[in-house]
């Protein structure tokens, strides 16, 4: 009778396994076959195609540049800077500048795969346009989440560099956006709650894709050079995001901007500091102190203000700290130099104005741009 019943037992046992076995198996081959093969979960795939011509340039290049809306403006002068040092070679140095208006990092990087050669030197000048094309659908921000937190399983995450393969089981897969040479701009027209999470994980992304941009330079034995973005802290286009404010913080802010604009800045800077470690991370509350600061001559803790302003921007609309940060990072754990343009500016905060229109400092700062980079192109190259 007892073995009859363990006999029993084992055998719904022995169905239960197979049954869990089964479902198991059909989930792993469903998740294989719908994902790809990927070391980092993207929630993107490219889809972008570039002209003949353009990769030949970049590709035949021995300086290539690239980057957004900041290295299409510098290029009136490094092209002068690289005829210049040219002027006395034999071989004059072959530049190309392969930056794009509004072009993103992820979208910088998926280009610069698709060239058949990776020029010796690149030089990435950009960080202020990473909102401007989507990388995921905001539909499938939970899906990313889910799939993000294992890559911060250590044992996980190198079992799936090792072998990709297993990432296409491992995460959970969803219709990946296709990249494409379209680039509208989509930023403003997200809502407000969409905002937040998206800049959240815009950041993630970026800093994925700043890590896999110097490993590729690295892989095919190229020198990268960053130029960090210089950031407009007086720029007064910030927006709070929705978590951070409310209906009474708003009325409070407006007639605090209006003693501000009054020259008033002595009566409302107590409320305003009061403020700022009340609603801790609320961008116009910062913005506003800040100005504050600014006004009363306190330039060292008004650019502190300034810099928490942006970081905590919602509005999408320019560059952040951020990814200055993540950039810097990722060289430096390369061995790539950094001319860090931001703290170059900021050392003239209070003495003068910086910019000559919202994103491009007086040309001044781009001449102390250009002394830097010409003794690294100078040591590359090795040439005087």
């Amino acid at each position: 009778m007892v073995v009859s019943t363990l006999k029993k037992a084992l055998k719904v046992l022995g169905i239960l396994f197979f049954i869990i076995f089964a479902v198991a198996l059909s989930l792993a081959l469903s998740r294989y076959f719908q994902n790809k093969p990927q070391v980092f979960p993207y929630p993107y795939t490219s889809h972008l195609e570039f002209s003949e011509e353009e990769l030949n340039l970049a590709s035949s290049s021995d300086i290539l540049l690239i980057g957004d809306t900041l290295g299409v403006h510098y290029d009136q002068y490094l092209s002068r800077l690289v005829y210049d040092l040219s002027s006395g070679l034999e071989k004059k140095l072959k530049f190309y500048n392969w930056s794009k208006v509004d072009e993103p990092l992820h979208i910088t990087l998926n280009k610069l795969k698709a060239l058949s050669n990776i020029p010796s030197l690149v030089i990435y000048h950009g960080g202020v346009n990473e909102f401007k094309v989507k990388r995921m659908e905001p539909e499938h921000i939970e899906t990313f989440s889910l799939n993000y937190e294992l890559t911060k399983n250590e044992w996980l995450y190198s079992l799936v560099i090792a072998f990709p393969t297993v990432g296409r089981i491992l995460y959970s897969p969803y219709k990946h956006l296709p990249l494409t040479s379209q680039t509208p701009d989509y930023s403003q027209s997200l809502k407000a709650k969409s905002k937040e999470q998206v800049k959240e994980f815009t950041h993630i992304l970026h800093s994925q894709e700043a890590h896999d941009l110097v490993t590729y330079l690295k892989e095919h034995h190229s020198k990268g050079i960053l130029i960090t973005a210089p950031l407009n802290l007086r720029d007064n286009k910030v927006m709070s995001c929705e978590n951070t404010t409310n209906v009474g913080i708003n009325k409070r802010l407006l007639v605090l901007e209006k003693q501000i604009k009054q020259g008033n800045s002595k009566l409302v800077i107590t409320e305003l500091e009061n403020l700022a470690r009340e609603t801790l991370a609320n961008s116009k509350v910062f913005y506003l102190l800040g100005q504050a600061r600014y006004q009363l001559g306190n330039y060292i803790q008004a650019r502190k203000a300034f810099h928490r302003a942006k970081i905590y921007d919602c509005s999408l609309g320019q560059g952040n700290l951020l990814f200055n940060i993540s950039l810097v990072r990722h060289f430096e754990s390369a061995g790539f130099p950094i001319i860090d343009f931001h703290q170059m500016i900021q050392q003239y905060f209070g003495k003068e104005e910086l910019f000559e229109v919202r994103l491009f400092p007086k040309p001044q700062y781009y001449n102390e741009v250009n002394m830097q980079l010409k003794t690294l192109i100078q040591q590359h190259f090795q040439f005087q």
